[in-house]
């Protein structure tokens, strides 16, 4: 055992605290008695003022005999004067190293003038002793307390040190001590841990498995750890999914921050829908109620959206809400929330309503035409006093809300007809735009087209090389009933249908080939004739397009269907 496990053991440590000491005129006999009394080989001399003054041995009580002293005579006729000192504070080995330098083989420990004990050989041994034994409880209870196996082996490969972990691992019942590690370790496995840190599986378990080398006392050693990792790959693994999730919580991120529309993603080429989005540009920027009207899929909501982004209030909340789409008993519960207990089935703490939720923000309310009556009339109270009660409450909330409705109704008609109340019409018509339907503005439907044509192929990762014309003839005399949402979807269906990348005719809807417009379609080779035949006349492809009455895009699509160059 090296000398760095021993430090810090002082001279107080190893005291022998059963010592004798006797006066200078104490006989041989007396002290002879004393000595077998407490067991001890020595005993300390002093005057009649406790002064150390020597040191008797059994050796030198054994010498004073054998030179014919006799009981009767006294002790410092055989003392020893060679006597040394030692204080309890003292660093043992440098004071076992002093002494034996000197040959004495014991000292006196005094402390403060006043002797407490011997320090002796025996003493010293016993102390080194129980030192070495503490240390190596410790070290046992350490290394019993990792949360990896430890083995310890020779040369040889015999096991020398084992801890409580191994026997874990491997479900020991018996003593591993100098059995071989290969019992526990085929020899290719171990071989190739005293290289490198490997991985290896037990009982489904997963573990790291390392060797060192180490010398000690001229004998060479190996270090072996087991460390269990099974806990770290399940958390690894989890680690990996939670980072997949958030890979694609943040691409949706990215692609909701990409989908919010501002006016600038709106395209036309329509006089009326530019009037349409300056109007909304212009009353985006104040708080005033809005009525959007249009027919449905004419993009009631993608102007919402717009408005709200344009407008002032745009880091503020903004809710949608579809009030066809709620139960008229759930009505007043979701718009205005209820207190705790408030009725049957409530939740214990409560619930904000969406009005509330939209405080000092923008609610959208679609379909507002679906509302009851009754919910018309609250909402009218809202709109009026900034401020409602919840369902079971007392107290009123105030909020301040910019409102944006929009219906695909005719609400005047239905004022008339008294499903919709003529005091909220008003209060909600401050700003009233018509969007207008995908028919009014069909120099807007080969572009839009184009745009769903690129967006689904993108997405269904379908490569779209060429439209049949007769398509794009379609496509561009239907009525759309159904507006931007119904082209959409037939963009949707042409891209999922197409054939070696090519959109062809007989994927289109039968309602869009068989639609009563059909009639208008001119034949393929007459509306060819009759663009080149403007091309003739006018040269320039702006002219070209307004003589035909077409966007410059359309026109463009159709001189690359039917291969015409300007």
């Amino acid at each position: 055992m090296e000398k760095s496990y021993l430090v810090n053991i002082k001279v107080r440590d190893c005291v022998d605290k059963n010592f004798i000491m006797v006066d200078q005129y104490t006989t041989l006999g007396e002290l002879n008695h004393a000595l077998l009394n407490h067991r001890v080989r020595e005993a300390v001399i002093s005057d009649d003022q406790e002064n150390l003054m020597g040191i008797v041995t059994t050796t030198d009580l054994t010498k004073g005999y054998a030179r014919g002293l006799q009981d009767d005579n006294f002790t410092y006729e055989v003392m020893s004067k060679n006597l040394v000192t030692v204080s309890p504070q003292e660093d043992l080995l440098e004071v076992r190293s002093y002494l034996r330098k000197l040959g004495v083989g014991r000292a006196p420990v005094v402390d403060k003038g006043k002797m407490i004990g011997m320090l002796t050989t025996i003493s010293i041994c016993d102390g080194f002793s129980q030192r070495l034994d503490s240390a190596v409880d410790f070290l046992h209870s350490i290394f019993n307390e990792m949360d990896y196996g430890v083995i310890i082996s020779d040369s040889q490969g015999k096991i020398q040190y084992f801890n409580y972990k191994i026997q874990e691992i491997f479900a020991l019942e018996h003593n591993l001590l100098d059995g071989p590690i290969g019992n526990l370790l085929d020899g290719e496995t171990y071989g190739r841990s005293k290289e490198n840190e490997i991985i290896f599986e037990i009982e489904n378990q997963m573990f790291t498995l390392h060797t060192s080398e180490f010398d000690m006392e001229r004998k060479t050693y190996f270090l072996t750890t087991l460390k269990d990792i099974t806990k770290t790959k399940e958390l690894i693994q989890e680690l990996d999914r939670t980072k997949n999730k958030l890979i694609y919580l943040e691409d949706k991120l990215q692609r909701i921050k990409q989908d919010k529309v501002s006016f600038g993603a709106i395209k036309t080429s329509s006089r009326k829908m530019e009037n349409v989005i300056s109007i909304c540009k212009r009353v985006a920027k104040t708080s005033a109620t809005i009525l959007l009207c249009g027919e449905s899929g004419t993009g009631k909501e993608v102007f919402a959206d717009a408005i709200y982004e344009s407008s002032l209030i745009s880091h503020k909340p903004f809710i949608k809400v579809n009030c066809g789409a709620i139960p008229y008993n759930l009505c007043e519960s979701e718009f205005f929330g209820y207190e705790k207990g408030a009725f049957t089935g409530a939740s214990k703490e409560g619930k904000m309503g969406l009005f509330e939720t939209a405080n000092q923000g923008t609610i959208f309310l679609d379909e507002i035409g679906e509302l009851h009556l009754d919910m018309q009339a609250k909402l009218l109270r809202v709109l009026q006093e900034h401020s409602f009660y919840r369902v079971g409450g007392t107290k009123p909330v105030h909020i301040q809300v910019r409102v944006i409705a929009a219906t695909n109704k005719d609400l005047k008609e239905m004022v008339k007809e008294g499903s919709f109340r003529k005091d909220l019409y008003y209060r909600l018509n401050v700003i009233n735009i018509n969007l207008p339907s995908l028919q009014e503005r069909r120099e807007d439907i080969i572009p839009l087209a184009k745009d769903f044509l690129h967006m689904y192929s993108k997405e269904y990762d379908v490569d779209i090389k060429a439209i049949q014309p007769k398509v794009i003839e379609y496509l561009t005399h239907y009525s759309w009933p159904g507006n931007i949402r119904e082209l959409k979807n037939v963009m949707e269906r042409l891209v999922i249908l197409s054939e070696e990348g090519i959109i062809k005719e007989k994927f289109l809807p039968e309602s869009v080939i068989n639609s009563p417009q059909e009639n208008n379609i001119l034949g393929i080779e007459d509306e060819k004739e009759l663009i080149q035949r403007a091309i003739k006349k006018y040269k320039y492809k702006t002219k070209v397009a307004e003589a035909l009455n077409m966007p410059r895009s359309t026109l463009y699509y159709k001189m690359k269907a039917y291969n015409i160059d300007l």
